[in-house]
């Protein structure tokens, strides 16, 4: 199994549009191939601090999620008008990965759930 985060910082004031895009985006990914649950986390500490958290049965069905046309206009739409620093996926879980502990999910531990939904898994 492959888990991967992604951290976003968006613009002040872009909250609630960013999060019902990415709402309509986790609803879509749910039936991709090898993809198992993704949620979305807000951190209580950082101000327009997100993370996005999927797993997937491998790096390839990953690969072919952000390699797909979907996942291309979102990014370029998020880019242009809602993040305020260019995101980084961060891999865990397996060879060669960023290990949990070496701090780069440090922030993860001060997140919280968004309550309105979006922190549900998806449903196979």
């Amino acid at each position: 199994m492959l888990t991967v985060g992604l951290k976003c910082q968006i613009h002040a004031g872009k909250e609630k549009i960013f999060e019902r895009k990415c709402h309509r985006l986790l609803r879509s990914v749910q039936d991709s191939p090898g993809h198992f649950c993704t949620q979305l986390y807000r951190s209580p500490f950082q101000k327009h601090t997100y993370l996005i958290i999927s797993q997937w049965e491998t790096r390839e069905a990953f690969n072919t999620f952000v390699t797909s046309d979907q996942f291309h206009t979102a990014s370029i739409w998020a880019t242009a008008t809602i993040l305020a620093a260019q995101p980084r996926h961060i891999v865990c879980g397996e060879a060669g990965a960023v290990p949990a502990s070496s701090g780069a999910f440090q922030t993860s531990l001060e997140l919280m759930e968004i309550r309105n939904g979006l922190a549900s898994p998806a449903q196979n």
